[in-house]
């Protein structure tokens, strides 16, 4: 397995199923915007945890937990994006 598949693997199980979204879909997508119309186009992917813990003499005082999942597109047309 190269490294975009693993890359590519990841995106799906953490991003795309919690969304109910495949691969093949995300490719037709790409694919119609594509057609004649872009000379490039890419899909960026985000996902971030951030935990924090406040301790005053040992104690739990203050946590918080966060997840941030999200996709961009970029389609690129000569030298506008």
């Amino acid at each position: 397995m190269t490294q975009t598949d693993d890359a590519l693997s990841i995106a799906e199980s953490v991003l795309l199923a919690p969304a109910n979204l495949h691969t093949p879909q995300l490719a037709s997508l790409l694919n119609g915007k594509l057609t004649g119309q872009a000379d490039y186009a890419d899909i960026y992917f985000q996902h971030s945890r951030h935990e924090a813990w406040v301790l005053e003499d040992g104690i739990v005082r203050d946590a918080s937990f966060n997840t941030e999942r999200g996709a961009g597109v970029r389609i690129v047309q000569g030298d506008k994006t």
